[in-house]
């Protein structure tokens, strides 16, 4: 439908500088974490995740996104 995260992209765009250093809990499908990496770079996004079932997607949503933050898959 177009909508999922919408909020948070439009709060990123207007607010995240380029020096900014992002920790993000629940990466989800890497969608967010993506997002700040193309802003400010991989190495400069740091993100988890707790269930070890999402890692091959968020990969892919890394790869297709030609991104590589930081990712653990931990809880």
């Amino acid at each position: 439908m177009g909508v999922y995260e919408k909020e948070e992209l439009t709060l990123v765009k207007h607010l995240l500088d380029e020096n900014d250093i992002v920790m993000e809990l629940a990466t989800d499908i890497g969608l967010l974490s993506s997002y700040y990496a193309k802003i400010i770079g991989s190495k400069r996004v740091f993100t988890y995740e707790a269930n070890p079932a999402l890692e091959d997607y968020i990969c892919q949503t890394y790869q297709l996104n030609n991104v590589a933050p930081n990712l653990k898959i931990c809880l």
